[in-house]
């Protein structure tokens, strides 16, 4: 997202919670997906179209010297915590299935976050395992 786009997002408290979320001006998802392109369609999900959208720039120098060996062993440890609260502290017990580079985002702070939720499976608190034939992902 450019310092343009900044504009057409705003934070939204919720709840007691303290979690922020963003929300999107219709402008920045029509920027961001080409104006709902057939070329950045990426199939259908349950909840209507999916579209790829623009990649973020590249980090720029003054970000990149923010990821010294303590930052980034912070982004891995963050990544780690997530994954740990949805395997073993989340009301449902989540497995991502799909975790790799371009599903982690990282916030202004360059806090991580897991993304894409496509392919993780949902388990009861008692399951203990699952046994399955088919092999998905990549």
């Amino acid at each position: 997202m450019t310092s343009e786009d900044a504009n057409d997002v705003s934070e939204l408290q919720t709840g007691n919670n303290g979690r922020n979320l963003n929300i999107y001006t219709a402008a920045l998802i029509m920027s961001a997906t080409n104006g709902f392109s057939p070329d950045n369609l990426l199939g259908r999900g349950g909840f209507g179209p999916v579209f790829k959208v623009f990649a973020n720039p590249p980090i720029n120098d003054s970000k990149r010297k923010l990821l010294n060996w303590d930052k980034r062993f912070s982004i891995i440890e963050g990544i780690a915590q997530g994954l740990l609260y949805l395997h073993k502290y989340s009301r449902l017990r989540i497995i991502h299935r799909d975790l790799k580079l371009s599903n982690i985002l990282l916030d202004e702070n360059m806090n991580p976050k897991i993304s894409d939720f496509g392919l993780a499976r949902i388990y009861k608190t008692s399951e203990a395992g699952s046994n399955t034939n088919r092999i998905v992902g990549t």
